[in-house]
């Protein structure tokens, strides 16, 4: 089951160091909406812990086992507020009891803004690549498709919320090569996926306005650090939110490794409409992994609108105004160049 755990440590012993097979006070495991896995969470050391899923209080009061939002009280089991979302006008569509969209490995909504998830992907254009060796992913910018690394993150300004990316990799393909005692007969094809890492740093907020570095890093795990170095992507990015107009402000720059190609993009509230950030599509290649690189990718300008239940209804950049569908062909075109 998909969900996350919880661990609080303390320094029993007072020597600086906190061994985690002793010092674990308590341990939590979760369903994705907060509910605890039965059987192996009873174990504390200590004083009773009442703060879990997502670091908020456990009211356990008449057996309720409700969740202390803030402004609102959370069933874990039902997977709902118990109190009506202060900005459920903003959402008709949706329930006011609704929580997180009904998507907690995505969402963070703790007091009923707009989370806008933000995805980038790390992708190789070509169907194969390394002469022929290695699976590529063989498509262009899009929202579907295979990505050597991809990260996930929501964004929500008013909420003053930046979370950290969900990180991940597909399965890197290695064709095989020949068998050195039959020639004839190559070797079978490995399959194996990575470990790659991102983070979002140097958080800040003013106002409706959310500041942070984005960045993610990963190598395919068949070959060593000497002959396919990790891919690297960074971002300085800045999110302005004006509820009352209907407009996102989206500035700032990616940059990092020319290969393999780059793009990122932003779902609406209904998780359907999605809108690039941008894209670039690689050049060269394996040796332009080499280094942790800031080359630039692609810059980031635009206003994106959006109706009255958080849905894009188009993007200004400058002084044109494009329809969604217009914008996405715009950066796909660009991109193919």
């Amino acid at each position: 089951h998909l969900g996350n755990v919880r661990l609080t440590y303390a320094d029993l012993n007072n020597n600086g160091t906190i061994e985690a097979s002793s010092e674990i006070l308590d341990e939590k495991n979760y369903y994705p909406f907060g509910g605890e896995h039965a059987g192996y969470n009873t174990a504390v050391k200590g004083t009773y812990h009442p703060y879990g899923f997502n670091g908020k209080e456990e009211q356990d009061e008449f057996g309720l086992q409700w969740m202390d939002f803030g402004a609102r009280n959370y069933d874990k089991w039902l997977g709902r507020w118990m109190n009506v979302d202060p900005k459920a006008h903003l959402m008709p569509e949706w329930s006011p009891f609704t929580a997180m969209f009904n998507n907690p490995m995505l969402y963070i909504d703790p007091d009923g803004q707009y989370p806008w998830p933000i995805h980038v992907r790390s992708f190789i254009s070509t169907p194969t690549t390394g002469g022929g060796l290695f699976r590529g992913d063989g498509r262009g910018a899009s929202f579907t498709g295979t990505s050597r690394v991809y990260s996930s993150f929501t964004v929500d300004p008013s909420a003053r919320i930046v979370s950290q990316p969900l990180t991940q990799s597909d399965p890197t393909v290695f064709y095989g090569s020949p068998n050195p005692l039959n020639p004839m007969s190559p070797l079978p094809p490995r399959v194996e996926s990575g470990t790659p890492t991102g983070s979002n740093d140097n958080i800040s907020f003013s106002g409706n306005t959310a500041a942070f570095d984005f960045s993610h890093s990963g190598k395919d795990p068949l070959t060593p650090e000497w002959l396919t170095p990790a891919l690297d992507v960074h971002a300085g990015l800045s999110f302005s939110e004006d509820l009352e107009k209907g407009v996102l402000s989206i500035t700032g720059s990616f940059t990092g490794d020319v290969f393999p190609s780059s793009e990122a993009f932003i779902t609406d509230q209904s998780g359907k409409t999605k809108l690039f950030l941008g894209a670039q599509k690689e050049s060269g290649g394996l040796l332009n992994l080499f280094g942790n690189n800031k080359n630039p990718l692609f810059k980031v300008n635009m206003q994106i609108q959006f109706d009255n239940n958080g849905n894009f209804t188009g993007v200004k950049q400058g002084k044109t105004t494009y329809s969604v569908d217009d914008w996405n062909k715009k950066v796909q075109t660009e991109f193919d160049r």
